[in-house]
């Protein structure tokens, strides 16, 4: 067998591995999360409440993996009942734990969870925020379970700034054995 026919037969067999072992996120219920199949499907369309002004587009340009991301810009100081938004609704099994994580890279943003995620229909369960102020692509995770059977995963803008989200997943966590 030729090199090049040995490290082909090496690359396959290493995918498929990889795939059935949930290193490909094979497990993420996000469907798109790396907003790579364009924008906004499968998350709904970008939508302004009371007085804010903002807005979440594609980026080409910057991205923490692949060739997108979503970027956020709002330019309504933080107030009651002004935000923007979008969500998007996945199937989980009620009582589970899951993990939710996403990459983040934020430019002025005026105040701790400028940014912020929601996963249940009232949006009182948020177990992402992002800081305050600038920083780059960083990592960010948070658990929650709901007693019913579907999250809706809704990025939240509810103060000043700039930020870029990518790579959004939810996994069910496994229980620990002890």
């Amino acid at each position: 067998m030729s090199g090049i026919v040995r490290f082909a037969f090496l690359v396959c067999l290493l995918s498929v591995i990889s795939v059935r072992s949930g290193f490909a996120g094979s497990d993420n219920l996000v469907k798109n999360g790396g907003f790579e199949q364009g924008f906004p499907d499968p998350f709904s369309p970008w939508g302004n409440m009371g007085a804010c002004w903002s807005t979440a587009t594609l980026d080409l340009k910057t991205s923490h993996s692949g060739t997108a991301s979503l970027h956020i810009v709002n330019t309504a100081a933080r107030a009651p009942n002004d935000y923007g938004t979008m969500a998007q609704t996945i199937a989980i099994q009620p009582g589970q734990r899951y993990q939710i994580t996403l990459w983040a890279k934020g430019q002025m943003l005026a105040s701790r969870g400028a940014v912020n995620i929601a996963v249940d229909q009232a949006w009182k369960i948020r177990p992402l925020a992002l800081p305050a102020g600038t920083f780059p692509w960083q990592k960010f995770t948070g658990t929650f379970t709901l007693a019913v059977s579907s999250a809706v995963i809704r990025i939240i803008s509810e103060d000043k700034g700039e930020a870029w989200i990518d790579d959004i997943s939810v996994v069910p966590l496994k229980d620990d054995l002890y």
